[in-house]
């Protein structure tokens, strides 16, 4: 399955307040039964832990979409990863 442009990220580039910075995650591949997203993680690489946060979806959740306020130790990338459930 070809998942190019699957993400969509809406970061700001320079927050106001850095123990609160906006992000969302949207993944834009359909959702169906067999082939969704299971789980959602949010990485800040130059955090003292890069895990930021994690979210869990079933197919049942309708779409995969999250929206958070992050404590980022500077400015860095972020990384957002899908696990995601296709049955072939």
């Amino acid at each position: 399955m070809d998942v190019t442009g699957a993400f969509k990220l809406p970061v700001i580039f320079l927050a106001d307040n850095p123990g609160a910075v906006p992000v969302g995650v949207v993944l834009t591949t359909p959702l169906t039964e067999s082939s969704y997203c299971k789980e959602l993680i949010i990485l800040a690489e130059l955090n003292p832990v890069p895990l930021a946060c994690r979210f869990a979806f079933s197919p049942l959740s309708g779409t995969t979409e999250i929206a958070v306020r992050l404590r980022l130790a500077q400015t860095q990338t972020l990384h957002a990863l899908a696990d995601r459930k296709s049955v072939v």
